[in-house]
């Protein structure tokens, strides 16, 4: 992709960190008032507690943070770390693209991306609901992204409709094993958005990741539940079945990596990695199945954690390192 004009790259650099802080600044309204159901464009900036209106010394990104020692001028209230980390955040990420993609009609794109992305992660976390507000214009700018800029528009309109269904099926098996609904439908159209943008591969890979990110974080939760609750029940069913699903690993994935006759049983012919990979799903597998055992026979209530965050920071890792991670892949492949 072709850049816009011969500039200085660090002079340009610095504008785009400059303008994502900008950009991190106005999503903090709409983290902010969307979900209260208010306008994002009047009344101006205020404070949240006393409602004083922001003058414009008090509205510069992080600084003004700084400055004012993390409080409101007037009420003296706190003013919460997650309004500079946004802003720090969204600086950092705009700067990410332009560094990967240079100043291009890609990265303009791209920069619309990571809004939604970071608009989606807070709200989900503060309220447990994705909006199609976002998520339905983020589906369809991604399709006239890969058709303008990534050339892949079937591909990733293949890519909306595949991780949708994934993720039905991925609802129906939990429903089956613990009688509720695992995936809400605000997940479904947040990776029917990344789809719209990252095409296929990419798509998969970060619904994968966004998997491992998942569970990761609930279950050490969970665990976390558990130890304050002195219920050990699940670790040591846990412990028990991770050695057996570790081998059962062994045996379905020696396959595509090439194996001898003899040693296969503990792995002994695959790459290190490649152990290591398998034995931290057997870990996971272990750890839901000492979470099932839990509900079903002390039933400590519901564990509600937003799965959006995961998905988008996911899609974060499928969007910079996709190419060198699914090259990996495929060469442990030996495709």
């Amino acid at each position: 992709m072709t850049a816009f004009l011969p500039l200085d790259a660090t002079f340009v650099a610095t504008v785009v960190f400059i303008f994502g802080l900008m950009i991190g600044s106005f999503l903090n309204v709409v983290i902010f008032r969307l979900p209260a159901d208010e306008s994002i464009v009047w009344p101006g900036s205020h404070c949240p507690k006393c409602a004083t209106p922001l003058t414009a010394w008090e509205n510069i990104p992080v600084v003004s943070w700084l400055v004012l020692g993390a409080k409101c001028r007037t009420c003296k209230m706190p003013i919460s770390w997650r309004y500079p980390a946004t802003e720090l955040a969204t600086g950092l990420l705009f700067l990410a693209v332009y560094l990967a993609f240079g100043l291009t009609f890609q990265s303009l794109f791209l920069w619309v991306l990571i809004g939604l992305m970071v608009v989606t992660f807070w709200i989900d976390i503060d309220t447990m609901l994705i909006y199609d507000q976002v998520t339905l214009p983020g589906i369809a700018l991604g399709l006239l992204y890969s058709w303008l800029i990534a050339d892949q528009f079937w591909f990733s309109l293949a890519a909306c409709l595949y991780a949708v269904a994934f993720l039905m099926l991925l609802n129906s098996l939990t429903v089956l094993a613990i009688g509720e609904d695992g995936v809400g439908g605000g997940d479904m159209t947040l990776v029917a958005m990344l789809g719209a943008w990252l095409g296929l591969q990419e798509t998969a890979l970060a619904v994968g990741l966004s998997m491992v990110i998942g569970s990761a974080i609930g279950l050490g939760i969970l665990f976390r539940r558990w130890g304050q609750a002195g219920n050990w029940q699940p670790f040591a069913l846990a412990a028990f079945v991770t050695p057996l699903a570790y081998v059962a690993g062994c045996f379905l994935a020696v396959s595509p990596f090439g194996s001898s006759e003899a040693g296969w049983w503990f792995g002994a012919t695959l790459d290190p990695m490649v152990r290591l990979a398998i034995f931290a799903m057997a870990a996971l597998l272990g750890a839901c199945a000492g979470w099932i055992y839990m509900r079903t026979a002390q039933d400590e209530g519901r564990l509600m954690m937003p799965f959006g965050p995961a998905l988008v920071l996911g899609g974060l890792g499928a969007l910079f390192w996709g190419g060198p991670m699914i090259g990996w892949y495929m060469q442990r492949l030996g495709s």
